[in-house]
């Protein structure tokens, strides 16, 4: 039996994964420094679901599903914010040898002048972003033709990697961003910058918040000037007939009074990668597993054939596609067995429907549709047979905002990662996890949680998005 325990600290929590009776020890500040979570399940398994006025603002996409649940907005006390400061960070840049000067023809569809920007530059302004007291950003470092030149050149590594990333640990795994751009800072500088390890983000990096185009143009920077430690993944909001809805087309008009910039950068998505396995043990996507996985032959390298035989660039979104599915999918939330309630003339008994109803459901796995309207919705059998098909431990995903940030289901076999703190003016903490190897004689695995605290002007969404 795994177990999986969290204690806070700060900004920061840690979580260890347990195999068998083994608690793996991680190195933690002093105790009394330490509040405990305890167990996992005090961090609520249920999504944030959006109060209905925002949901109606939102959309269907937008609509996480499920009834409103009131816990998911109780408040844990506000932390007081902080000057955010990176200026350290650069200090300790190393020369790259990667080409920092680049020229270059746009490919858009109005022919564009010679681009030379230079990428060091541009990053040292990046680290160095200040915002106002309400937390907006004072001065952009996004210009036309930065966003031509970082798409050229990311557009060209994503070409090259296939649609499922093979990656190695450690690995941090960044969950959903949705335009915060002060809180991407946050968590680079937690992280380290320059990136040592691997930095896998799972999607959703535009729309409803602020600042998408800085967003997106960090990431692509980091994926061009740190290719082999730096991967990105497709979100579903990554999708142009979401995006144009959401808030990133408006952006990008509203910026540059044309829409050049907004098609190029769909055009850079189209060739995202979907999913990712991480030592052959995690299996990483954006929004869920599909059905066509558990038609097909086990054994992970099957798995690897399937996901790999999806064509890039795709644009558009079938209701039946492996790809959708792997952008749009979410688990069922975890419920106790099917049991009738006892009756009066049978308070310790369980009916013969209850059990046949027990009986019927166990191991099987089901996908529903989704009240998204697209996509559908797994049970944990369904988890637990897609893992076991591939030699798998656990499934880690985005697309759904969790209370803590981080949220573990399916008998700790599906773990969501949520990223944007105080997203949409809500409450929720945001979160990154850490794959790294224990030095013990037993395989152990040990997952660390960095947890952001909302912040009262760091993030939030576009009113009326």
């Amino acid at each position: 039996m795994r177990e999986l325990y969290i204690h806070r600290y700060g900004q920061s929590v840690d979580a260890t994964l347990s195999m068998s009776r083994f608690l793996a020890k991680v190195h933690t500040p002093q105790k009394s420094r330490l509040h405990s979570l305890g167990y996992i399940e005090h961090c609520t398994n249920r999504p944030t679901v959006m109060p209905q006025a925002q949901q109606t603002k939102m959309g269907k996409a937008g609509n996480i599903g499920n009834a409103l649940d009131p816990r998911v907005f109780e408040a844990d006390g506000k932390t007081p914010t902080e000057r955010v400061s990176y200026r350290n960070s650069i200090l300790s840049m190393p020369s790259q040898e990667e080409i920092d000067r680049v020229s270059l023809f746009d490919d858009c569809s109005q022919p564009m002048s010679m681009i030379d920007i230079d990428l060091t530059d541009v990053e040292h302004q990046i680290l160095h972003s200040e915002f106002d007291q309400q937390g907006n950003l004072k001065s952009s470092f996004v210009t036309e033709q930065l966003c031509y030149t970082v798409a050229k050149l990311s557009r060209d590594h994503f070409r090259r990697e296939p649609a499922l990333l093979e990656i190695g640990r450690p690995t941090f795994i960044v969950g959903d961003l949705h335009g915060q751009f002060r809180d991407l800072l946050r968590i680079l500088d937690a992280l380290g910058y320059p990136p040592t390890d691997s930095v896998l983000f799972l999607g959703d990096y535009v729309d409803r918040g602020q600042c998408s185009l800085e967003v997106i143009v960090t990431l692509l920077l980091m994926k061009i000037r740190y290719p082999d430690r730096v991967y990105i993944l497709r979100g579903n909001h990554e999708v142009a007939k979401v995006n144009k809805r959401y808030g990133f087309k408006n952006e990008c008009l509203n910026r540059f009074n044309h829409l050049n910039v907004y098609t190029i950068f769909n055009r850079v998505f189209d060739y995202l990668p979907v999913a990712a396995l991480i030592d052959s043990q995690f299996f990483c996507c954006h929004g869920g597993i599909s059905e066509v996985l558990l038609r097909q032959q086990p054994g992970v390298e099957n798995l690897k054939r399937v996901v790999n035989a999806i064509r890039r660039p795709f644009s558009s979104l079938s209701h039946r596609d492996l790809e959708t599915d792997l952008l749009w999918s979410d688990p069922m939330e975890d419920t106790p067995e099917m049991v009738e309630k006892p009756t009066k003339d049978q308070p310790k008994q369980k009916s013969a429907q209850g059990q046949q109803q027990k009986k019927t459901s166990r191991g099987k796995p089901v996908f529903s549709a989704s009240s998204r309207g697209i996509g559908y919705k797994f049970n944990s059998d369904a988890t637990d047979q897609f893992v076991r098909r591939n030699s798998l431990k656990a499934v880690i995903r985005a697309h759904q905002v969790m209370k803590m940030g981080l949220s573990v289901q399916h008998n700790m076999q599906c773990i969501t990662v949520f990223s944007a703190p105080g997203y949409f003016n809500n409450k929720n903490y945001g979160a990154v996890a850490y794959l790294m190897k224990m030095d013990n004689s037993e395989l152990v695995e040990s997952i660390r949680v960095l947890q952001f605290s909302p912040n009262s002007c760091g993030g939030g969404g576009m009113k009326g998005q």
